[in-house]
């Protein structure tokens, strides 16, 4: 319970920190869609907090993100 307690907090600073960005601010120029890595197998908690956020940057950002799950060794795979 307490790993899904930091988890929803962090995520929450995520999406709030969306916010702080002025209307004005141009935009990252990138081309390619953008790969979002979670060091944790698909349909847990990571995930779907994870697919949530790529879903709200790809409304404000128009831009295309992906997630890839890279689980194995508790995490540290998809962190290196």
């Amino acid at each position: 319970m307490r790993f899904h307690r930091s988890l929803i907090v962090l995520a929450s600073l995520a999406v709030f920190g969306l916010g702080l960005l002025p209307a004005g601010a141009p935009a990252e120029t990138f081309t390619k869609p953008v790969r979002i890595i979670v060091p944790f197998a698909p349909a847990g908690p990571t995930d779907v907090v994870a697919r949530l956020i790529a879903s709200k940057l790809s409304e404000r950002l128009g831009k295309q993100f992906y997630i890839e799950n890279v689980a194995g060794a508790g995490g540290n795979l998809g962190m290196g």
